[in-house]
């Protein structure tokens, strides 16, 4: 099993105005602090690797593209979504989020034909790139939508930061399905990965006030908490979740206090299921051409 230290982090109070930050956090009025709790023992976590993207000025969203090598994230300050090396966070290249005036972003993920899908924190719309063009769908999520990733079937996307749910759909936006996390509590949710869990879909959701890793599995029709586990390095914002099949690892974008962005790679381990890249979907490739 692989090898996890456990921090116990305090959670920062809430701002004390309501509405959105450049992130997309939604802060309600004054919180008491909350402790992350101990987790389940049955999930570790490992830090293989912490690295910052200089050239951009946040890291929300991320997915991974297993056919390219290449690790993407979403910068809302910048309107862009980078590609970069997920070994040390060099760019690789960039696509200019020009969809609509003044975008605000967070989620990001690629379907098995290269679209690129974003939500937007301010808008209920949801903006695909077709590798030549854009094009815009209503998001289910309206504009509580945040981290999301394609199973290779569906999009899952994190939403409603009131009852906490996650959501799946079609990659025109029908068939909606809607799962309850009330393992969240008060937390608003943030990233959002899908990964192989045995023969279930594993799925793994982050928060960005609450500093745990919540995980799930779904057979098809039930979602199945799998327990959580503390963030395994100190953070004042978690933020964007991504997996990597080729490598067998999760990438996980964070800020500190002084708003410093940094992605970490990470080995986790859940007893009882294996997260072999055998089992997982079709492979995903971006082209920015």
């Amino acid at each position: 099993m692989k090898k996890f230290i456990l921090l116990v982090i305090m959670l920062l109070s809430l701002a004390a105005f309501a509405g959105n930050d450049n992130s997309g956090f939604i802060s309600e009025g004054s919180h008491a602090a909350v402790s992350s709790e101990t987790g389940t023992d049955a999930i570790t976590i490992t830090v293989l690797n912490t690295f910052s993207c200089g050239y951009a000025q946040q890291i929300l969203g991320l997915d991974f593209s297993s056919d390219s090598g290449v690790l993407v994230f979403v910068s809302s300050e910048d309107d862009i979504m980078y590609s970069c090396d997920p070994d040390n966070g060099d760019k690789i290249s960039e696509l200019a989020l020009s969809y609509t005036a003044a975008p605000d972003q967070f989620g990001v993920c690629v379907d098995i034909n290269a679209n690129c899908y974003f939500n937007d924190f301010d808008q209920n719309h949801m903006y695909w790139w077709d590798t030549s063009s854009w094009h815009l769908m209503t998001n289910p999520a309206g504009d509580d939508g945040r981290g999301m990733d394609f199973d290779g079937n569906r999009i899952w996307e994190t939403f409603n930061w009131t009852t906490k749910q996650i959501m799946s759909f079609n990659t025109d936006g029908s068939g909606v399905q809607y799962y309850e996390i009330p393992e969240l509590g008060s937390a608003q949710p943030s990233g959002l990965a899908t990964f192989p869990c045995g023969s279930d879909l594993g799925i793994v959701v982050t928060s960005y006030n609450t500093y745990n890793f919540y995980f799930y599995s779904f057979d098809g029709s039930t979602l199945t908490s799998l327990g959580f586990i503390a963030c395994p390095l100190t953070c004042t914002s978690s933020l964007g979740l991504a997996y990597s099949p080729g490598r067998d690892t999760f990438f996980w974008s964070h800020s500190n206090s002084s708003g410093d962005h940094s992605i970490s790679e990470l080995e986790i381990d859940i007893t009882g299921f294996a997260l072999a890249q055998s089992t997982w979907g079709s492979i995903k490739a971006i082209d920015f051409n």
